[in-house]
């Protein structure tokens, strides 16, 4: 990182596929297992907590340059 001008990412590919994919995926498994009638309880608390480390996962694969 030189003059403030980051360099071409190194994990670009990943960071859209999780953005595109995973998360997506997460959220509606997050809602749909706290509909569910068993385990709900359970999926309302980890379901969340994943999102929480995809939302700090994605800024840090973003500031990985080549």
């Amino acid at each position: 990182m030189q003059d403030g001008v980051v360099g071409p990412l190194r994990y670009g590919d990943v960071q859209v596929v999780v953005a595109r994919g995973v998360v997506p995926v997460m959220a509606l498994g997050t809602v749909g297992g706290m509909l569910h009638p068993r385990g709900g309880a359970r999926v309302a608390a980890i379901g969340p907590a994943l999102l929480g480390v995809l939302l700090c996962v994605l800024p840090a694969l973003g500031q990985v340059d080549a």
